[in-house]
């Protein structure tokens, strides 16, 4: 038996209940969708600059996103070719790991082939396909025996971290 299931205007159905012409989501997290097309939708007060969205609305310039990551007020997406995005409400504690406009996705320099990715309110955590991890915003908890509550404003490899394939 199919689980099928409407969300406002998105409808959550399994690949085999799914129509093909239609998209159907794949991923949630948060107040973020993703969509089988790649595509990604968000509401709440992340992802316009001008006022709160209470309906979906389509995050512009992000394609063939292959999963997403919603963390308090910050928000990722990582594409085909591993490439992540960042955007959101601010860059509190350095979260997005990068600088820039933060209501409009942009993609991180230096963050390639990662698999997934964990979002916090004031950090982030990617795994890489080699296994490593990187880390950025403020790291108390995950950060490195030189540095004690540090703030890192670009990704940084967790060196004693190897061989990982998932994050809690």
């Amino acid at each position: 038996m199919a689980l099928v299931l409407t969300l406002g205007i998105f409808v959550v159905a399994t690949p085999q209940t799914a129509s093909a012409a239609a998209p159907y989501v794949v991923q949630m997290d948060g107040s973020l969708v993703l969509l089988s097309d790649g595509s990604v939708y968000g509401w709440g007060t992340e992802f316009t600059a001008q006022e709160k969205s209470l309906t979906p609305v389509r995050i512009e310039g992000l394609k063939d996103i292959k999963s997403i990551a919603n963390g308090r007020g910050t928000n990722f997406a990582i594409d085909k070719n591993g490439e992540v995005y960042s955007w959101s409400g601010g860059n509190l504690h350095g979260a997005l790991g990068r600088e820039g406009m933060p209501y409009i996705p942009a993609k991180i320099d230096g963050l390639k082939d990662v698999t997934l990715i964990k979002a916090r309110t004031s950090y982030a955590l990617a795994v890489k396909k080699d296994g490593t991890v990187w880390a950025w915003g403020t790291l108390a908890k995950y950060s490195t025996p030189d540095k004690i509550n540090a703030r890192y404003d670009k990704p940084i490899q967790i060196k004693s971290l190897k061989n990982i394939s998932t994050l809690a």
